[in-house]
Order: structure tokens, then C-alpha cells, then sequence
């Protein structure tokens, strides 16, 4: 396994980003008595702009090789040069950074583990220096290689510029295959869709649980740290699932999924438990609508609930097969929810029952209602169900009671979901 991560939001949080805070400095420095800052500030802003450009046609405008050299133009006297420690601080000026929370107890982990790690960015400061910046966090040491834009010239999602990092990569580990290494980073459009043209599996930081729209990410994570679960499942030999909303590439699986739920578990009453009405729906296409309908609180009386939720398949990446159905409630205000049904439930596909999918699909879900900002959430099991009871408790479940349900004794566990 090799790991290449992203820099700006996967290494490191940008509090703030200010280039004036940088430009200040450089003006005081080198042309106080040439210019004012108001007129020097005036035209970082049109070099930002001419940047921007830039960025649209895929190109970098690295800042000591390229824009350096026109404040000289404009303002006179000699290009102001910068060693790669100046280069940095002036970096760290414009970008007021912090290292994200778990990232460096992972890397040190991941060392141990003798994997290999580098680092891909798109940056207008050379490698060198943002090197240099993590050498200052003191987590550059975990890191083979750093490659940016500024030095390649073109950014992602450019193909190319991943692939002069694999011949480095592949040079030092020629024993290695492409399918075997994980690009990690938080933009879809550069990172994901880049790792994607490159034929490299990314895993998407995706903090705002947008939708995969081109179902180009192979993981999905909340924040960095925990691309250590990834990992360590990756080399436990587990497979890797993943929860998506049904949508019509899915019909057939979702038909078939319902067929074998009907015909293993038909002695049990609950059969259908966190798949709404599978089982009453004529086909797989109208059932994704009601699904639709049930995710807003204005819409989802029509579908038959007074509770807003959202649906998701748990699909199997390597082969986009579904292994399990689990539902999330926005909130159980609710008689039933809130006593005996909890914030959701799921169904397990027969055939792959017995393979640890229940905990991790329960896992990931409880992602999803931290996104909701649910701080816990309330998950039940009947008394004797041994399995979902080590499910719960395998997703850090704290027993409150046992209860009484119309003959039934079911147990209640609150899960908190980290905020």
C-alpha cells in the first residue's frame, strides 16, 4: 500500500488565507519607497485575477519563478529572490495554517507500519518550501516525496502531473501496483477527479457529504484521521463498503436484494428493518421515489412517514455490489422513534450476512447523523438478538434500559456521534 495525500485541508486546516498579510511584508522589505501599498496591493489583486485565468486552462502561476519578477517590472529595481525558508514564511504569512486534529498520531502510525507516504498539491509555492512547511509541523519527516503545481506547471486534475509522481513512485517501489495505492484529498473536482483520470482509487474527504456525482471516489471519509479505519480494514483483507442513496444504476441489485430478503427471512416479521416499504413497492424505480419524498420535512407525508429520512445503500466497492440497506431519521420526535425505533435500522443482504458489514455500515451511518448534527443517537435491538447487540456495542453503544414493547423486550443504546 502507498499513500499520497493532497497538502491545503488534508494536511493541514487554513484558518484564514490573506496574501495582503504576505504582501505587506514584501513591500516593507523591497518597495516602501517605490510604490504605496494601496498600489501595490491594487495589483496583487489583478495578478490574483491573471491567476484565476490560469487556474481555468489548467496552468500554475507559481509566485517565485513567475509573479516575483513582475512586481520588479512594474515597480523597478532587481527581481527580489527567496530562499526556500523565505519562500516558506511567506506562505505561512498569507496562510494562517494548523495541523487538522489526529493527522499527526496517524502518519506516525502509518510509519510504523513502513507505508510509504507522499505528498501531491496545488499550490503556487514549490515543493521545497511546502516541505518546508511541514517540516515546521513536524510531520514532513513521514514523507518520501512533495511534488507541487509551481514546479510542474499545470495542476490537477491534469493527468499528467500524477503521473510523473508514479514514475517517482514507482522507481522506489517497482514491486508496487497502481490498484494497491490510495490518493487522499478533499476537493472532488481537482483530487478525486484527478486520481480518478490518473486509474488511482481516492479517498474523498467529503466534510460537507455532497454527493458523489460521478461516482469517481473509491472511500469516503469525514475528516482526515480516519483514513486510518481504511487502512487498517484494507490490511485486515476486509472489504470496503461504502453508503450511497439509491438511484437507478441500482434498480436491478435493489430488485434482487428484495427477492433474497423475501425468500431467506420470510418467518421474520422485522425482515425489512431500515428499508421503508421494499417490500410493498412494485418496483425498484418507485421505490427511490419514495425515498426522495421521505428526505424532506415538507415532502415526506406523501411517503407515508411523519419523519423526514434518508436511505442508503451499502455497497461493496469492489464489485458495486449491495450488501446491506440501513435508513437514517433526522430526529425521533416521535412516539415509536423515540421509545422502541431509534434514529435508524437496517437490513443485512442474507448472502452476506456473517462478514462484519452490519458494524460498518451502522459505523458510517453514524457519520451521517453527525452531519445532521445530531450529537447521539438512539439505536435499539431486541433482548435476545446477540448480533445486533455486538453491532451496537462495536460502535461504542452505552447501554441506558431494557423496555417492554407489546410483549417484546428490546434494549436502548445512545451512541454519541462525536460533536
Amino acid at each position: 500500500m502507498i499513500l499520497i495525500f493532497d497538502f491545503f485541508e488534508t494536511l493541514l486546516n487554513n484558518r484564514s488565507i490573506d496574501f495582503n498579510r504576505g504582501l505587506k511584508v514584501l513591500w516593507e522589505q523591497h518597495y516602501k519607497d517605490k510604490c504605496s501599498f494601496e498600489d501595490i496591493k491594487a495589483y496583487g489583486d489583478e495578478l490574483f485575477t491573471h491567476l484565476q485565468n490560469l487556474h481555468k486552462e489548467g496552468v500554475e502561476f507559481p509566485f517565485v519563478k513567475d509573479e516575483l519578477p513582475l512586481y520588479a517590472k512594474k515597480y523597478g529595481g532587481e527581481t527580489v529572490s527567496m530562499d526556500t525558508e523565505e519562500e516558506a514564511d511567506f506562505l505561512m504569512r498569507c496562510n494562517d495554517l494548523e495541523i487538522l486534529p489526529g493527522v499527526k498520531s496517524m502518519l506516525e502510525e502509518f510509519a510504523k507500519k513502513q507505508i510509504p507516504m507522499y505528498v501531491l498539491s496545488n499550490s503556487g509555492f514549490t515543493a521545497k518550501a511546502l516541505w518546508k512547511v511541514l517540516d515546521r509541523f513536524e510531520i514532513g519527516k513521514y514523507f518520501s516525496n512533495v511534488w507541487s503545481s509551481a514546479d510542474f506547471g499545470r495542476i490537477k486534475p491534469y493527468k499528467e502531473y500524477f503521473e510523473q509522481a508514479l514514475l517517482t513512485v514507482f522507481s522506489e517501489h517497482p514491486k508496487e501496483r497502481k490498484e494497491n495505492i490510495l490518493f487522499i484529498g478533499d476537493m472532488y473536482e481537482t483530487d478525486v477527479t484527478g486520481a480518478h483520470n490518473a486509474g488511482l482509487k481516492s479517498v474523498w474527504i467529503n466534510r460537507k457529504n455532497e454527493p458523489d456525482r460521478m461516482h469517481y471516489a473509491a472511500y469516503e471519509i469525514g475528516e482526515t484521521n480516519e483514513l486510518k479505519d481504511i487502512v487498517d480494514r484494507l490490511e485486515d483483507g476486509a472489504d470496503i463498503i461504502k453508503l450511497v442513496e439509491p438511484s437507478p444504476e441500482y434498480n436491478e441489485d435493489i430488485w434482487a436484494f428484495r427477492q433474497e430478503v423475501l425468500e431467506n427471512d420470510a418467518d421474520n416479521e422485522d425482515q425489512f428493518a431500515g428499508c421503508l416499504s421494499l417490500d410493498t413497492s412494485s418496483s425498484a424505480e418507485k421505490w427511490i421515489n419514495i425515498c426522495e419524498l421521505r428526505k424532506s420535512e415538507e415532502t415526506c407525508n406523501q411517503a407515508g412517514t411523519q419523519v423526514p429520512s434518508h436511505m442508503y445503500l451499502a455497497v461493496r466497492i469492489s464489485d458495486n455490489r449491495i450488501v446491506g440497506i440501513i435508513d437514517l431519521r433526522h430526529h425521533i420526535n416521535h412516539p415509536i422513534l423515540g421509545t422502541w425505533g431509534g434514529h435508524c435500522g437496517y437490513t443485512v443482504r442474507p448472502s452476506e450476512r456473517g462478514k462484519g458489514y452490519a458494524k460498518e455500515m451502522l459505523r458510517l451511518n453514524i457519520q451521517n447523523e453527525r452531519s445532521l448534527g445530531i450529537a447521539k443517537m438512539l439505536v435499539t435491538c431486541n433482548y435476545d438478538n446477540i448480533a445486533s447487540e455486538k453491532t451496537i456495542l462495536g460502535n461504542g453503544g452505552v447501554f441506558e434500559e431494557t423496555i417492554n414493547v407489546d410483549g417484546t423486550i428490546m434494549k436502548r443504546y445512545w451512541i454519541s456521534t462525536g460533536d
